[in-house]
């Protein structure tokens, strides 16, 4: 029996993002065989089609780090890692959408799989990470899980025990970004409200019993002003950004500020790439539709408080199947062929 075309590129697809899930560090450990291994058979195997316009400006944040490989030799080492990783994860905008569609589908046991490990996880440590190894990016995936899972009737229950691992990640961005999933969902009627409250009320009644250790990994005080305090404090620091924007690419950025991702990429690799970027984002949210427009407008609202998108590993790799999906829809639905 023959696969189906797509078939085989999906799944290796599906294959490197599990793979970039999984890496601790840029190719540092076997992950990263995993995923360059499962991407270079996503490319050898999957038919192209994209615009040459899209091309040149996904190439240039890719180009602007490899600039600052040439021009700043003080971390000529960690930014070469990052623009190798850019280029190939970029590479992901040639892919055909249907490939890219299916292999985002493919996720769901992995979503699973990382809800499983997160509820084994939540009893022994103080916030639970997953797969993936920080428990900010843990809440994320599951934000994506969950709307995967919604978005086709025949699995919108496995909504449930993500939502239930959700809070034993303690992410406070996370949980709002998630929360303006659910209402979009909501407001759209992706869902039919008879069915998407039970599938979030079951979860938050079992959750209950778990308020002392959810109050632990929240942080949660004893007074709303300190709430409110500790909440501030925590935002300032991640949107400190000693470096700032610069014109020309400073390349990788060590600090602990620049959580924001669009003032880190502004530093990292410059203004005109996160103009690109950002440019990039705004098109794929006005040409997208459903299930891989939520996502990616996901990662965009997380992208204000973190930047486990563009680092390598964690979901960065996410960010451009996702990018590449949105952007070619609307040359799919109106049967024109790639300027």
């Amino acid at each position: 029996m023959t696969l189906e075309p797509t078939r085989a590129p999906a799944a290796l697809l599906a294959v490197a993002l599990t793979g970039s899930v999984l890496l601790t560090g840029a190719f540092a450990s076997w992950p990263t065989v995993l995923f360059v291994v499962a991407m270079a058979g996503v490319l050898f195997l999957a038919a192209y089609e994209t615009s040459w316009r899209v091309v040149v400006a996904v190439a240039i944040i890719p180009a602007s780090l490899f600039v600052a490989v040439a021009f700043v030799p003080e971390t000529r080492a960690a930014t070469l890692g990052l623009a190798v990783w850019t280029a190939l994860v970029s590479s992901a905008i040639l892919v055909r959408r249907d490939v890219l569609t299916r292999g985002l589908t493919y996720m769901l046991p992995v979503y699973l799989v990382h809800t499983a490990v997160i509820l084994f996880q939540a009893p022994n440590v103080h916030r639970a990470s997953g797969l993936i190894g920080n428990a900010n990016s843990a809440g994320a995936l599951l934000v994506l899980g969950t709307l995967t899972a919604l978005y086709h009737p025949r699995t919108r229950w496995l909504a449930v025990p993500m939502l239930f691992a959700f809070p034993f990640t303690g992410t406070r961005w996370g949980t709002a970004v998630l929360l303006i999933a659910l209402g979009g969902v909501a407001v759209l009627r992706v869902v039919p409200l008879r069915v998407l409250v039970p599938i979030v009320a079951i979860p938050t009644l079992a959750l209950v019993p778990f308020y002392g250790h959810l109050a632990g990994a929240y942080r949660i005080q004893p007074s709303i002003a300190a709430n409110v305090a500790r909440i501030a404090t925590d935002t300032d620091r991640r949107l400190y950004a000693p470096t700032g924007p610069s014109i020309m690419p400073q390349g990788v950025v060590i600090t602990h500020g620049e959580h924001n991702v669009y003032s880190r990429i502004s530093a990292e690799a410059g203004v005109i790439a996160a103009a690109a970027w950002v440019g990039l984002g705004a098109l794929a949210m006005y040409r997208g539709r459903g299930r891989e427009r939520w996502m990616i407008a996901v990662i965009m609202l997380l992208g204000m408080l973190d930047y486990y998108m563009w680092v390598p590993g964690k979901l960065s790799l996410f960010w451009w199947v996702l990018l590449a999906v949105n952007i070619k829809r609307e040359e799919r639905e109106h049967g024109t062929s790639p300027a």
